[in-house]
């Protein structure tokens, strides 16, 4: 494994993306964020039963399996990375993402949840320019701020919506939306089945250490549930990932909003959440 130490990748935000490219990552982020909402329904689904931490366990101890099975002896190799540390921070950073957000849908309606973690893309078009060199316009600006109004139209702070467990999503979306960031700034140095390897790893060992804490004995219909966490987890984030090697941050982050129909159908459907004209 080359030394942590190593330079930094310049960044991905001075040569824009060929066309083709966009309109790849355009259809590869879109999808994503269809898929991680899927995962996003079925984790809020179990957690009427089991306890988050745990389903947070499963759900990476299920995707290291699956990749494992997947890449066979080249699991491993695919670990080789000049960038070790930005490669460890982006897994803890999407592990913290994941556990605050396991945590918040389990106390809170989904489409409120799915709402509130919609201050990322901000935080992502605001860093993009610093910490990726990307240029950020005023039409890039003025998608996120629409999606934005829109997110406390829907969250309202400050009313009953707004429970303390909207923190914990709110925590969750600096989480994701920093791991974006790693995630584009480690896009010209490694391919995405390297950052999936990672982030399935630093997750499912860092969880084994809690998981005899939380232990559940899940039915074998949760097994099931459980196990699809894991596939769902990587096919929505090899298409996120592979997203943030095409086109800049900035550029996909206003798409993150997507969800927002996608968390608010799926909570009416699956949940009987009812949605005020709001």
């Amino acid at each position: 494994m080359p030394d942590a130490d190593g330079p930094l990748p310049q960044s991905p935000g001075a040569a824009g993306p060929a066309p083709g490219d966009l309109t790849w990552a355009v259809l590869l982020f879109s999808l994503s964020m269809l898929v991680l909402v899927i995962m996003d329904t079925l984790a809020k689904w179990l957690s009427e039963r089991l306890d988050p931490f745990f389903i947070t366990w499963a759900r990476y101890a299920s995707q290291f399996i699956i990749l494992l099975a997947l890449f066979g002896p080249g699991f491993f190799r695919r670990m080789r990375t000049n960038h070790l540390r930005i490669q460890l921070l982006r897994s803890v950073l999407m592990l913290f993402a994941t556990l605050l957000f396991f945590y918040g849908i389990s106390l809170m309606p989904l489409s409120a949840a799915i709402a509130l973690i919609f201050v990322a893309p901000l935080f992502v078009v605001a860093m993009a320019g610093p910490i990726l060199g990307e240029k950020v316009g005023p039409r890039r600006w003025a998608a996120v701020i629409v999606g934005l109004i829109g997110m406390l139209l829907i969250v309202r702070p400050g009313t009953e919506t707004f429970a303390w467990a909207s923190l914990l999503v709110l925590g969750a979306a600096l989480c994701y939306g920093g791991q974006q960031l790693a995630t584009r700034h480690l896009s010209v140095a490694d391919p995405p089945s390297t950052t999936l390897v990672y982030t399935s790893m630093v997750g499912g060992i860092a969880m084994s250490f809690a998981a005899p804490f939380v232990w559940q004995t899940p039915s074998w219909v949760d097994v099931g549930a459980l196990v699809s966490l894991g596939f769902i987890a990587t096919v929505g984030h090899f298409m996120l990932i592979k997203a943030l090697t095409l086109a800049p941050a900035s550029l996909l982050a206003p798409l993150d909003y997507t969800s927002l129909i996608w968390g608010s159908l799926l909570g009416v459907l699956v949940f009987n959440e009812v949605l005020d004209p709001l």
